[in-house]
């Protein structure tokens, strides 16, 4: 057996105790209903023998860390994707599949080596103030050399840094074909991953304090334990930006409360501690799984040193992302709309002029616009597995979608 795998098998053994059941998993605190986290065992040993390789190249990866679950993949989707609703998938990932992330990929968890096959020359590295400063919020320097890194870190700091892209591209495009991602929006027009695998090392006691993300994703503990402590956001379904208050940097606190505020209008930046009181609790141990829908707030405790996860965050492209491209290459085929903005004499000038170019030239790009003509770019790239991502349902949503679009005045 691979070190690195009985490391790992070692861990389960000693650590998980209780920790494996539902019950003991979800915090204690009364409850009348049935916990917003579901907590359910995943993997069963015949289902250990797949490499992950050959996992993410049949495109199965999600489907096999969720067997075992009671879900197919189809009702993970309507259930908790769509839902925004958590799902701890206990030794999700286990057997061959963690021992390949580990060994293969994350050189038997050699801190210092995964750095050094990190694609980025940044390591970000999370100062968390302690004792009588513990009120204070977070702060984050940049370090570029492997060895002052790992001295951080044994300083007590957290790091953080891209997983190797060869994981990256093998993970998040299995990832992202399971949840019905068609190929060409998940990639930039250069075709590298819109997805990322962010890979996070910590000591005992290190705390991440709430905050929400943008992303979809997908946490696997490698090695220790930490608590998860998660609240769903009351305002927004699918956020545009995150909100990270836990931060000490301020420059993009103003950018995420107008995100915010955006899709709700009394959004706060961060909620106050009372709305906090009934978070949910789990624990992840080694193999754990855990899918957390973009927007939910959590906050996430080290309880063991030697600390090692690594999120698969799948950023694909959005409804307004395909329908303003599809929309902006119209109006540039349109010789009056490529003109700079410029020779106007005053805001009246630039408002009279807006008005002008609504009616003539953008009205008549939107009562053209067809839906068959924006869902052609990804028709060759959709999923066959999921019905929502056949083409006439693509066309279908568009349809619907552009619909809802007032006409403009003429």
């Amino acid at each position: 057996m691979p070190s690195s795998q009985k490391r790992l098998n070692d861990g389960l053994k000693g650590k998980r105790g209780s920790d494996k059941s539902p019950v003991a998993s979800v915090s204690k605190k009364a409850r009348t209903t049935e916990p917003w986290i579901k907590v359910t065992d995943a993997l069963t040993s015949e289902d250990d023998e797949m490499s992950l390789e050959e996992c993410c190249k049949r495109g199965k990866l999600l489907q096999t860390l969720l067997k075992g679950s009671g879900y197919i993949r189809d009702g993970f989707i309507t259930e908790h994707y769509l839902k925004g609703r958590p799902l701890v998938l206990r030794d999700g990932a286990t057997g061959d599949v963690l021992d390949d992330i580990c060994s293969q990929y994350l050189a038997g968890l050699d801190v210092e080596q995964m750095l050094q096959a990190s694609p980025s020359d940044v390591i970000h590295t999370w100062l968390t103030p302690t004792g009588q400063f513990s009120d204070e919020p977070a702060s984050s320097i940049e370090l570029h050399h492997p060895s002052a890194a790992v001295a951080a870190l044994k300083a007590g700091a957290q790091l953080y840094f891209p997983a190797p892209q060869p994981l990256t591209d093998l993970m998040c495009t299995s990832i992202a074909e399971g949840l019905g991602v068609p190929k060409a929006c998940g990639e930039y027009a250069d075709h590298t991953k819109r997805s990322e695998i962010e890979t996070f090392v910590c000591r005992k006691g290190h705390t991440t304090d709430w905050h929400t993300d943008f992303q979809t994703n997908f946490t696997i503990q490698l090695s220790g334990r930490k608590k998860w402590s998660l609240k769903a956001s009351s305002t927004e379904c699918y956020p545009i930006r995150g909100r990270s208050p836990h931060f000490a940097t301020s420059s993009n606190h103003e950018q995420q409360l107008k995100s915010a505020r955006m899709q709700h209008s009394e959004a706060q930046y961060r909620p106050p501690d009372e709305y906090f009181a009934d978070a949910e609790e789990i624990i992840l141990s080694p193999g754990d799984v855990l899918f957390h829908p973009a927007g939910v707030w959590h906050k996430v405790e080290s309880l063991d040193d030697e600390n090692i996860a690594i999120n698969i965050s799948i950023i694909p492209l959005r409804w307004a992302d395909i329908i303003a491209g599809a929309v902006k290459q119209l109006l540039l085929q349109r010789p009056a709309l490529v003109w700079p903005v410029a020779a106007l004499p005053s805001r009246a000038s630039l408002e009279g002029q807006l008005k002008a170019l609504m009616a003539s030239e953008v009205k008549p790009v939107l009562d053209s616009l067809s839906a068959r003509e924006m869902a052609s770019g990804v028709e060759g790239a959709l999923p066959k597995l999921l019905d929502l991502t056949k083409p006439a349902e693509v066309r279908m949503q568009l349809a619907d979608i552009l619909s809802t679009i007032a006409p403009l005045d003429s």
